[in-house]
C-alpha cells in the first residue's frame, strides 16, 4: 500500500486464484458482480455491512461528515444534502459548469493558436484547474481561479497529498501498537492537514454568511437543514469531502479518458464526428443535449471502467452474528472488500477487458455482438445501496460537457516523448490514482 501497488497485486491475485481470495489474516477481496449488492445494499432481514474503521476513521481533529457518519447519522445528513445534487439543482447550476469549462477551453485555445502546428500541454492539470475551479464556486462561492493564473491555488497542491496521508494512516491502523512509532515517520510536509482544513472551514462560513442567494450546493443545504439536520461542523467536513471528491475524482477519470482515445484513434474519431455533427455553435452545447449523444455516453461508461479513479472499492466489515456473501457465509467482523479494479478488468465480466471498446456501452440489438453477454452490472464506481455516491449526476454532467467540448473545439493528438506515452494503468494507487503528468497536442478546430 504504501508503495502504490496494492492494486494491482490484489489484481494479480484475483487472477491466479480466483473470485474470492484472502488477502490477511481477517479480510477477503471479492471479484464477483453479486457482491456489490451484498456488502453495499440494504437487503431485507439483514444488518448493514459497517464501513472499515482502518479506512473510515475521520481524520484527526475533524468532525464527522457524511461518509465517516454511522449509519443513523449518514441519513440525517444525506436528508440535507441530497436535494444540491437533484437534476433541478444541476439545471439551476448549468451556468457555472458552463462558464469554467468555457473558460477553459478559451484558455487552451490561446495557446494552441499561437501556433500552427497546435501546442503541447499536460493536459493533467487543465482538468483539474477546470474541476477544481467549478467545485470551488459551487460550494463556496469562490473560485480557485486556477485556470485564470494558469496555476494551481495553494489549497488544491495540499489535496495531491491528502490520499497518500490516508493511505498511511490505514497503515498505521493495521499495526495499532507501533502508532506512535509510525506517526513520527509522517513527513512534515504531509502533516499539515489541519491548515488545508481550517481553509475549508472559513470558506463555509463566508459562503453562509451570503445566505440563500443563488442556487449552489450551500444554498440547498441551508434551505433543507431544519433542527435535527447537520451540525456547522458536520456541514464544514463535508464540504471538505465534496471539494476533494468533487474535484480530484472528475479530473482524474477525464484524464484517463482522454489518455486512452489518444491511444484509440478510431475512437477519438467517431466521438469528434458525433459531437461536431450535432452542434453548429459550442454555445449550443447544452448538459440536455449531451445526453442524447450515445457514443459519448459510451466513452464516458468505458473511462469510468478501464480508468477508475478509485480503483478499489470502500471496503467494510461483516456485521454481528456474520452473515452471507456472494452464498458464503463470513463470520462478524470479517473484513470484506469488492475489488473493482479487478471485477471490471475480468474476463469472467467483459469480452476483451484491457482494451478500450466505448461500444460495449452501446445499445446492442445485434446478437452477435461480441458485448452482447458483458456484465455491465460489474462497473459500479459509484457503488451501490444507501451510501451510494451522491455527487453521482454532478460527475456525469462535468464529465460529458468537458469531453465534448474538448473534441469539439480541439484534434487531440499524441505526443512522442515519455510524458505523451504514458500508460495510465501502470500508475500508482493512494486509494485514487496518483497521476503523473500525461502530455497531448492541442490543435485549433474551426468551427
Amino acid at each position: 500500500m504504501l508503495r502504490g501497488y496494492n492494486i494491482r497485486d490484489v489484481s494479480r491475485i484475483h487472477r491466479e486464484y480466483g473470485e474470492i481470495v484472502r488477502i490477511g489474516p481477517n479480510e477477503l477481496s471479492f471479484a464477483k458482480t453479486e457482491a456489490w449488492n451484498d456488502v453495499f445494499s440494504h437487503r431485507p432481514g439483514h444488518q448493514e455491512f459497517y464501513r472499515n474503521p482502518i479506512w473510515w476513521s475521520r481524520p484527526p481533529g475533524q468532525p464527522s461528515s457524511f461518509i465517516t457518519a454511522n449509519p443513523e447519522d449518514h441519513a440525517r445528513m444525506r436528508r440535507v444534502l441530497g436535494d444540491a445534487f437533484s437534476e433541478k439543482a444541476l439545471k439551476e447550476q448549468e451556468p457555472i459548469f458552463q462558464r469554467y469549462v468555457q473558460l477553459m477551453i478559451q484558455r487552451l485555445r490561446e495557446k494552441a493558436q499561437i501556433r500552427d502546428e497546435g501546442v503541447i500541454v499536460n493536459i493533467v492539470d487543465w482538468y483539474r484547474y477546470c474541476t477544481f475551479d467549478i467545485i470551488g464556486d459551487l460550494n463556496f462561492d469562490e473560485s480557485f481561479d486556477c485556470l485564470s493564473n494558469g496555476r494551481y491555488h495553494w489549497w488544491i497542491e495540499g489535496i495531491f497529498n491528502v490520499f497518500k496521508i490516508s493511505a498511511f494512516l490505514a497503515c498505521i491502523r493495521f499495526f495499532p501498537w507501533l502508532e506512535a512509532i509510525f506517526l513520527r515517520c509522517i513527513p512534515k510536509k504531509m502533516q499539515d492537514l489541519q491548515q488545508h482544513y481550517q481553509a475549508v472551514v472559513d470558506k463555509t462560513q463566508r459562503r453562509m454568511n451570503k445566505g440563500l442567494g443563488r442556487p449552489d450546493i450551500m444554498s440547498y443545504i441551508m434551505r433543507n437543514n431544519g433542527e435535527k439536520g447537520m451540525t456547522a461542523p458536520e456541514i464544514q467536513s463535508s464540504m471538505n469531502v465534496l471539494s476533494v471528491g468533487g474535484s480530484h475524482n472528475t479530473s482524474s477519470t477525464m484524464s484517463g479518458i482522454t489518455n486512452y482515445l489518444v491511444k484509440n484513434p478510431a475512437c477519438l474519431q467517431r466521438l469528434a464526428m458525433e459531437v461536431r455533427s450535432a452542434y453548429q455553435s459550442s454555445h449550443d452545447i447544452t448538459l440536455a443535449s449531451l445526453l442524447k449523444l450515445l457514443y459519448l455516453n459510451g466513452v464516458i461508461e468505458e473511462g469510468l471502467r478501464i480508468a477508475p479513479p478509485f480503483p478499489a472499492g470502500p471496503p467494510r466489515c461483516v456485521p454481528p452474528g456474520g452473515d452471507t456473501v456472494c452464498g458464503e457465509w463470513l463470520p462478524g467482523g470479517t473484513e470484506v472488500q469488492v475489488n473493482s479494479w479487478s471485477l471490471q478488468r475480468s474476463p469472467a465480466a467483459f469480452v476483451l477487458p484491457e482494451e478500450f471498446h466505448p461500444e460495449r456501452w452501446l445499445l446492442h440489438t445485434d446478437p452477435s455482438s461480441i458485448f452482447i453477454n458483458d456484465d455491465k452490472n460489474a462497473s459500479q464506481q459509484f457503488s451501490v445501496g444507501p451510501r451510494r455516491c451522491l455527487a453521482q449526476s454532478l460527475t456525469y454532467a462535468e464529465l460529458r460537457l468537458m469531453l465534448a467540448s474538448m473534441v469539439y473545439s480541439f484534434d487531440i493528438r499524441p505526443v512522442d516523448n515519455p510524458a505523451g506515452k504514458l500508460v495510465w494503468s501502470d500508475q500508482k494507487t493512494y486509494i485514487v490514482v496518483d497521476e503523473r503528468p500525461f502530455e497531448v497536442c492541442l490543435v485549433s478546430v474551426v468551427n
